[in-house]
């Protein structure tokens, strides 16, 4: 929401759910309603692929924590792997590529 220069309380207010509640879900203590996920994709002007990934982290609240922990763990995985190949040389990229 930083990026869209909105604060958590007034996206609360633009959709009428409680502010608490909100930071209850950013903790992980509270899963996404599913029935309003859409709706603040929405709100936030989300389309794509970041509609796309908004709406899979929000589902993903919902799964048992095994598997938000091996989700999290491969996300870091990929960033990292992604910085890897983006800093090599040339060279290096393709033979990154093939193994």
């Amino acid at each position: 929401m930083k990026e869209r220069g909105i604060t958590l309380s007034a996206f609360a207010r633009t959709v009428a759910y409680p502010q608490p509640n909100f930071s209850l879900i950013r903790k992980g203590v509270r899963p996404v309603p599913v029935d309003r996920v859409k709706g603040w994709a929405d709100a936030l002007g989300l389309a794509g692929p970041q509609r796309e990934h908004f709406l899979d982290m929000a589902a993903l609240t919902h799964a048992p924590e095994r598997i938000r922990i091996l989700v999290t763990q491969l996300q870091v995985n990929w960033s990292m792997d992604l910085r890897v190949l983006a800093s090599a040389p040339k060279r290096k990229k393709a033979s990154i590529l093939r193994s």
